[in-house]
């Protein structure tokens, strides 16, 4: 169960290609800068004159502030609405405004425009009391006056940045086109030759970089999240905002030959394994609850099944699938009924089909009212003929059970190998307190779903508890010949418990020293996820990297090379080669040619040995097995 929106993570790893767009490198670009207003308490211990001020305390300080000017006998206004987006008023009182991008040196705030008549830059000198400015455009310096510090309004619903994320990339921006934000970090519309790259400065903010640094646009999103206001070089334009994909309730028709089956349980519930994103590309694990309802109608048509809110096509169509399932299996289908799907946590957006096999769990609770484990989570995507399919994201999945004390999981046999590279990463740890099990099919699903388990696998469990205590209270016990017997008992009583048969792998010195091909991919991935963006884009307009971003994800990507596939290793060589030139870059703020020529051949050789491992086709066989 994915909570990201529109699209799920894959199953199978891809390689992420860099394309770079080299337009110079320029020290500065590479300062941090922020990305989130000051409060008031920090505001306060700023240094109130202009050079006392470094240059970054200076562009926090400029973060929000508005300013007045005269000229042409209008009265303009200038707002800085975020690090790098000013929103200019042709006359105040009006709605006529535009935006653009600007850069800061200490005491400076550059902009260029280019609007019908007008051409040029605009250059904000701001004075040493920090309460007053000069204007120089279009060969005329006029005087300016801080009004004051303002900011968008907050959203209605409390969110994070990566939340908001989520679900701006779930909707469309409604005017005379249709525009909507891509994965690939472009937003688009009419083809895809219109588009521009796009970020989230805060929650309720969405700028686009249009062909350089200046030609910035900035959606701001109205706080009851129906609306929008649209600001660029040309003008305002706004409109409603509404979902690219909707889904309707999940129905199923009368099967031929099939009767009625009866529901004999009003209220279930299951815990599900999901991932919730983090940005750039990151995601983590947690577990969840879902429920379902079941509701009488007067009529005694086949019951609809759906969720309580909207969820992405991948889902709806999961759900579909479950709907068969349940209708072959039971020769049938309840009647008379609305049965309703809802998770713990219902405002999130959610897509994909690993939610699958606990909305079946929960049906079949109903039709046979059976009591489901409320220690019980599972992941997989069901097909009609009741296999488990495998998922992505299970290696979050499970940091997330085991962290949050989970006790019982299940995920598709053909997702062991992600436990296995969990093992090879992070040893007996996420294993020991969780009872992980692997299932092939809806019945294996089910025998540990549900509170009556068989006598043998009951006894599974409580031998595994036996074993995990004493290796928790002494780990060195794993490799002693009583815990190894311990555990190749379960192992023979329960054949997919993934967990004792990883134990017994480590107790035995037989557990793998290197992650999977579709490991390895996921683990380097991760692991530049915070740093990849500086390649996608033109560096030089890049404000988010900094060093210690950097040295964390050499250092990570260092540690990782030993763990990875053999293949991948030139992979990894590359990457860490870029990193540790650009954190030479920053660190010196300048860079001589012979820098810059290695900086621009590391990001050349990323993108060639990815290319490599994605035209080797016993790898991406690997990979995708």
């Amino acid at each position: 169960m994915l909570f990201r929106s529109p699209f799920s993570i894959p199953y199978a790893p891809t390689l992420a290609l860099v394309a770079v767009i080299w337009g110079g490198f320029h020290p500065k670009s590479f300062a941090q800068s922020p990305s989130a207003p000051l409060s008031q308490a920090q505001l306060d211990k700023l240094p109130k004159r202009l050079s006392l001020l470094n240059e970054m305390e200076f562009t926090q300080w400029l973060l929000g502030t508005e300013w007045e000017y005269e000229s042409d006998g209008k009265v303009r206004t200038l707002w800085f609405v975020t690090p790098t987006c000013q929103i200019w008023t042709e006359e105040k009182g009006t709605s006529i405004q535009r935006s653009w991008g600007y850069t800061t040196t200490k005491g400076t705030a550059l902009a260029y425009y280019e609007a019908s008549e007008r051409k040029g830059p605009r250059l904000v000198t701001i004075n040493e009391d920090l309460q007053s400015a000069t204007l120089d455009s279009i060969g005329k310096r006029l005087p300016m006056r801080l009004l004051g510090r303002r900011f968008p309004r907050p959203l209605e619903v409390s969110m994070t940045l990566p939340e908001f994320e989520e679900w701006m990339k779930a909707r469309v921006l409604q005017s005379d086109n249709k525009v909507w934000l891509g994965e690939d970090g472009y937003l688009r519309w009419n083809s895809d030759k219109d588009k521009a790259r796009y970020s989230f400065p805060a929650p309720g903010l969405v700028e686009c970089e249009w062909n350089n640094r200046w030609n910035r646009s900035l959606v701001i999103v109205d706080p009851n999240m129906k609306t929008y206001r649209w600001f660029s070089g040309w003008g305002t334009d706004g409109g409603k905002i509404e979902s690219t994909k909707r889904s309707s309730p999940a129905t199923v028709a009368t099967v031929q030959g099939a009767g009625p089956v009866a529901i004999r349980k009003r209220l279930s519930s299951v815990g599900g394994l999901l991932v919730v994103p983090l940005g750039n590309s990151r995601y983590a694990g947690k577990t969840s609850k879902l429920s379902i309802t079941a509701l009488k109608m007067e009529k005694n048509d086949p019951a609809i099944i759906g969720f309580n809110q909207e969820v992405g096509e991948d889902m709806s169509k999961a759900l579909k699938e479950v709907c068969k399932y349940q209708t072959l299996r039971h020769d049938g289908w309840p009647r008379g009924h609305k049965m309703e799907i809802f998770f713990e946590d219902k405002y999130s957006p959610k897509d994909g089909p690993s939610a699958a096999v606990a909305c079946a769990l929960l049906v079949e609770s109903l039709v046979l009212n059976v009591e489901l484990d409320p220690g019980f989570s599972v992941t997989g995507d069901l097909n009609a003929d009741g296999s488990v399919q495998p998922i992505g994201g299970v290696i979050a999945k499970l940091r997330g059970a085991a962290k949050g004390g989970q006790k019982i999981a299940a995920i598709p046999q053909k997702n062991r190998t992600s436990a296995l590279d969990l093992a090879v990463g992070e040893g007996a740890t996420p294993f020991v307190g969780l009872q992980l099990f692997s299932v092939d099919t809806f019945d294996e699903a089910l025998a540990l779903a549900r509170k009556d388990r068989a006598p043998a696998l009951a006894e599974a469990l409580t031998a595994f508890d036996a074993v995990s205590a004493r290796i928790r209270s002494s780990p060195g016990l794993l490799g002693t010949p009583a815990i190894r017997e311990a555990l190749g008992g379960v192992v023979t009583a329960a054949p997919n418990h993934v967990s004792a048969r990883l134990l017994l792998a480590m107790a035995e010195g037989r557990l793998p020293g290197q992650f999977s091909a579709s490991g390895s991919l996921d683990a380097v991935d991760q692991a530049v996820a915070t740093i990849r963006e500086a390649t996608d884009t033109d560096l030089s307009a890049t404000s988010s990297l900094d060093s210690g971003k950097l040295s964390a994800s050499r250092n990570r990507l260092q540690r990782l090379r030993g763990k990875v596939d053999n293949r991948v290793q030139p992979y990894v060589d590359a990457w860490i080669t870029w990193a540790s030139l650009a954190d030479q870059m920053i660190s010196r703020r300048s860079a001589p040619p012979q820098v810059i020529e290695q900086f621009k051949a590391a990001i050349s050789r990323i993108s060639a040995e990815a290319k490599k491992l994605e035209g080797n086709s016993e790898f991406m066989e690997e990979v995708l097995r």
